[in-house]
């Protein structure tokens, strides 16, 4: 009876202090999975701001195709004031974002440089007899003499064919693609754990999220021009010229060493060409990168 009654004390409150361990172990490790649902949500929602923020950016300037970089942008839409106002449209009337006015002296300095905003509207400082250079990507040049500037002047610039390397933005949205699809991968796990631990409108707004991700990478694929030459093979690091459908050349640009190329152009028809080949002709009918395969002949 003795052996039973020390039984009875000793063994059966160390089990249930045994299993109160287990249900608080158990317990930790719940709040701790839950935290790192949480985390990992935070940082999903954050890279997926970041990426379409830049990749919106991007898609912006590569329309416009201003001479600056995107973290300049800011300063173009809060700019300092002016005492002359340039209002710069394009030939069908409609305002031209992001073209450049450019103030210059009689020895072609240029003293001040501003960006027109979204409304195509600039405001300038014009010192007396300087001369105001308006140029923007698809457009030709503009020159308007010390003697035409008045304190208001309305622009209207003619497009012209136009070709624009634009490194920066392309990367840009190459990087922004790979946040993208990270991103989204991150997402897809989430779905799978966090309803788990937090409501179902929670896991609602990360595949809500999760599907716009997928969709902007769907919309944005990557843009590379292949030249080849007549027998299918790659052109790597050589000389290029594209022309116009006059014969005029726009722009000559070299291959890397995969054959690629990626350039911006305005919607219109185009040659290219190397050395000894008779070349090829594309055309552009939306101002996005393209991606195609060109064969010279």
């Amino acid at each position: 009876m003795q052996k039973i009654l020390i039984m009875f004390f000793v063994f059966v409150p160390s089990l249930c202090v045994a299993q109160d361990a287990t249900i608080t172990q158990s317990a930790q490790r719940s709040i701790e999975a839950a935290q790192f649902n949480l985390n990992l949500a935070i940082l999903f929602i954050l890279l997926s701001i970041l990426a379409n923020k830049i990749m919106a950016v991007a898609n912006y300037l590569i329309l416009t195709q201003p001479e600056i970089h995107p973290f300049q942008l800011p300063m173009i839409l809060f700019p300092k004031k002016g005492d002359v106002l340039f209002t710069v449209l394009n030939n069908e009337g409609n305002p031209a974002a992001l073209v450049s006015v450019n103030v210059i002296d009689k020895a072609d300095k240029i003293l001040e440089r501003k960006f027109t905003n979204l409304r195509g509207i600039a405001k300038i400082k014009t010192p007396a007899n300087c001369a105001v250079i308006i140029n923007g990507f698809g457009f030709a040049k503009r020159i308007i003499p010390p003697e035409q500037i008045a304190p208001q002047n309305r622009v209207i610039l003619q497009a012209t064919d136009d070709i624009s390397l634009d490194t920066v933005n392309l990367h840009s949205k190459i990087y922004a693609r790979w946040i993208l699809i990270i991103a989204s991968i991150v997402g897809i796990y989430l779905t799978m754990s966090i309803s788990n631990y937090y409501p179902a409108s929670v896991t609602f707004f990360i595949i809500l999220i999760t599907l716009c991700n997928i969709l902007v990478i769907l919309r944005n694929p990557p843009a590379t021009i292949k030249i080849l030459d007549r027998h299918n093979n790659l052109l790597k690091n050589k000389l290029i010229k594209i022309k116009n459908a006059d014969g005029e050349k726009i722009k000559e640009i070299r291959t890397d060493q995969a054959g690629r190329v990626r350039f911006i152009a305005t919607p219109s028809f185009y040659k290219i060409s190397s050395a000894n080949s008779l070349g090829a002709t594309f055309t552009i009918r939306t101002q996005r990168p393209l991606s195609a395969h060109l064969k010279l002949n």
